[in-house]
């Protein structure tokens, strides 16, 4: 893999060119004979520095063109027969997640090529990538109501962007990006090495989960809720093809309509019903410092994979201490909520290489947690059709705090039948009967 970008030059060992340069940015010749391609760096006439080539073993060249639009490349190749297969924006200009899935179906194309028994291309490829090159839908403008009691849960764009470029089109700049100079700025204390810049938002916040988990408990109760807790759910009654009950720990509840709100544990209960729904428990490890002196300013998410994990993030609440979270990789999808040896130093190493402030911190504790995780990375919401007065309201990945009071009312609306504009197209989003063709961006 060449990237192509001014600075370098691709040129094989041998000679007879047969593609032209693409805007000065690089040259590239077939390999006749040696299966190998040499780089070098170039000058501001775009010639080769001399004592800057590096030479790679290698039978074929794929060329990373990213924003940089390529397909002259692709053209010139099939004009002189060269076996070659074109995705992303060297096939045409579209959105991230659609060059993805271009790029796996033109990967077993390849493989099959080469003889490779990989079977066919799943057909909902071709479909999820003709979704994604759509063009996106008529702005909708939102009228805000001036009375901001309650809850105003937002959680699809206005704007139907696919691409999501938040810095540019958000008319109140609550997301903007920050060179190196000027971020040092908000959180000042950061490893300046390799440093560029990061996005910026302002205008984002916390909440404590206790807190405002309490508030809602509070306000249900004042509106005629019960609660039963420390009561453990043992089966779901059902009479032909129809809930009528649920059976526990400590006794027994009749009822014609039973929400799923399982959590991690969604599959279990499900099963207790003679059921099934695609969640499963993902693990994941957090932990608290002391509590010091404010310094770190905005939360600080950094989602560089590294061996062992992918994204990791950490923050310093009001009174003192940095809460950090970091996400494993290969998942670990277990129920064990006991905290682990390896945690701690391996997020340690990642924060105190960012922020070396954090080295003279002590960690109080840590522990560990659950995700309910779906296979596309989005929650499972909506009647089920085998068993009358059953529904799913499960799989939040890890985003049940900021999702929950919107998921919540809309389950509350369509159990009482009584839908909102958007509603039914919310439901088709989320419905238990979709098809799980992606996955989530950022867990």
């Amino acid at each position: 893999m060449v990237p192509a970008r001014p600075g370098m030059r691709v040129e094989p060992l041998n000679g007879n060119p047969a593609l032209s340069p693409v805007e000065n940015s690089f040259q590239m010749r077939p390999i006749e004979t040696d299966e190998s391609v040499t780089v070098a760096a170039i000058d501001g006439n775009w010639q080769p520095i001399a004592g800057t080539e590096k030479t790679f073993a290698g039978d074929t060249i794929l060329i990373a063109v990213g924003l940089d639009p390529c397909d002259e490349f692709l053209r010139k190749a099939k004009e002189l027969g060269l076996p070659v297969h074109g995705a992303g924006d060297a096939e045409e200009i579209a959105e991230a997640l659609a060059a993805m899935f271009t790029g796996r179906i033109r990967g077993l194309e390849v493989a099959r090529r080469l003889g490779r028994d990989v079977g066919e291309v799943p057909p909902e490829w071709h479909r999820t990538t003709k979704v994604l090159k759509s063009r996106p839908g008529a702005a909708i403008t939102e009228d805000i109501p001036e009375d901001e009691h309650g809850c105003f849960p937002v959680i699809l764009c206005s704007q139907e962007i696919p691409c999501n470029p938040c810095t540019s089109v958000c008319p109140h700049h609550a997301i903007r990006w920050l060179d190196r100079d000027d971020l040092l700025q908000v959180p000042p204390d950061l490893n300046r090495e390799g440093l560029r810049g990061d996005t910026f938002s302002p205008e984002d916040g916390s909440a404590s989960p206790m807190m405002s988990s309490h508030a809602f408990y509070l306000r249900a109760k004042a509106l005629g809720v019960q609660f039963r807790f420390n009561e453990r759910v043992t089966s779901i009654i059902r009479r032909r093809g129809e809930v009528v009950g649920v059976r526990t720990d400590k006794g027994g509840y009749a009822t014609p309509t039973v929400v799923n709100a399982g959590g991690p544990w969604a599959r279990s209960l499900a099963q207790m019903g003679g059921l099934d729904v695609p969640v499963v428990p993902d693990s994941h490890e957090g932990g608290v410092t002391e509590p010091v002196a404010s310094f770190l300013g905005p939360m600080l998410v950094d989602i560089r994979p590294a061996p062992g994990s992918k994204n990791y993030y950490f923050y310093q609440h009001k009174p003192g201490a940095v809460v950090f979270r970091i996400t494993p990789d290969p998942r670990i999808i277990a129920t064990d909520r006991r905290e682990t040896s390896s945690y701690l130093p391996k997020i340690a190493r990642r924060m105190v290489d960012l922020a070396p402030k954090l080295a003279n911190i002590k960690v109080w504790r840590t522990w560990r947690g659950l995700y309910a995780m779906t296979p596309d990375g989005s929650p499972i919401v909506g009647w089920l059709r085998k068993l009358e007065g059953y529904a799913h309201a499960v799989g939040m990945c890890g985003q049940g705090y900021m999702l929950g009071p919107g998921v919540g009312a809309l389950v509350s609306r369509f159990i009482r039948n009584e839908l909102s504009p958007g509603d039914q197209e919310t439901l088709d989003e989320m419905s238990p009967y979709r098809e799980f063709g992606g996955n989530e961006a950022l867990r």
